[in-house]
């Protein structure tokens, strides 16, 4: 396949509002509790983080859902919880009208988000390139990404195959 890239995301920590311990990356939190989503691939890098020695004595709370980890989160009882970016952006916005949660520092292992084609189809791979291109020229893109407090992963223009 070829992809077409339209957004570059991470993941990102999502702390309580006012980020009490002050939370900046994964290395701040050694000796901590962090609550995530069981089975996910952040509850891997919460696993894989507390291995490398980076955060020795981290805890990890797993959770059936995200929204039990937020809540734990909320409550104090844990300091992060680990999320795609724009995931994190949404719910640090909504999650009691914007009081409940922040991002702490910047989004880790960032990467190009794609829309994946089969590579016989150039045709259609380059109008979709160019459709991309046409809604960031516009604004139409960024009033979006805006919309859902994902401004942080906008690109300037798409690419083929960026990640690669």
């Amino acid at each position: 396949v070829d992809f077409v890239d339209y957004y570059t995301s991470g993941s990102s920590l999502l702390v309580k509002k006012g980020n009490p311990k002050g939370i900046k990356s994964m290395d701040d939190l050694c000796g901590q509790t962090v609550a995530v989503q069981r089975g996910t691939i952040y509850q891997d890098a919460f696993k894989a983080q507390k291995t490398a020695g980076g955060s020795k004595g981290l805890t990890i709370q797993p959770f059936d859902t995200d929204a039990e980890a937020q809540t734990r989160v909320k409550a104090g009882g844990a300091v992060a919880d680990l999320n795609d970016t724009p995931v994190a952006a949404y719910i640090a916005q909504k999650s009691g009208s914007g009081n409940d949660f922040e991002i702490a520092g910047s989004p880790a292992d960032a990467g190009p988000f794609g829309i994946a084609l089969d590579k016989s189809n150039s045709q259609l791979r380059d109008v979709l390139k160019e459709a991309v291109d046409a809604i960031i020229a516009d604004g139409s893109y960024a009033k979006v990404l805006e919309k859902w407090n994902a401004s942080t992963g906008a690109i300037s223009q798409a690419a083929v195959n960026g990640g690669s």
